[in-house]
């Protein structure tokens, strides 16, 4: 992972081997992001993507293990309990060109990924919704 800090945007490279989720947390601990919009595209070759079921308040989960094109990255940096808290959805295109999205929970880069997140002043927090068993935006 490298990066370049202009303003309140980040400029943001992950090479192969490196996992989008657990670099952009190291990026949020390092450069104290309290809240931030994620966006970005690049190549990966493992994913793990899910989808939320909103009646069973459980998410369905699945793995991809082929060389793929990260079509879409889009998402947000928030804090809960003080650390930061990704929400990040995925649009990964497969070798037959079958596109595949949802919810990042893991993805592995193969060849680069090119990340630009923007900061927002003020900070964004996040509770629980007992309705939907998600955690969503919490205004102080």
């Amino acid at each position: 992972m490298e990066y370049r800090k202009y303003g309140q945007t980040i400029v943001l490279r992950l090479d192969p081997g490196d996992e989008i989720i657990s670099s952009l947390t190291a990026l949020a601990e390092n450069e104290n992001i309290r809240t931030a919009q994620v966006q970005g595209l690049g190549a990966a070759n493992h994913a793990k993507i899910a989808l939320y079921d909103l009646e069973k308040k459980e998410f369905h989960r699945k793995t991809l293990d082929v060389p793929m094109e990260i079509a879409s990255l889009n998402g947000n940096i928030t804090r809960k309990d003080g650390k930061p808290y990704l929400h990040v959805h995925i649009g990964l295109a497969t070798p037959e060109l079958t596109l595949f999205g949802g919810h990042l929970v893991e993805c592995v880069i193969s060849v680069t990924a090119e990340i630009f997140v923007n900061i927002c002043d003020g900070e964004v927090g996040r509770r629980l919704d007992d309705a939907t068993g998600i955690n969503i935006f919490q205004f102080d």
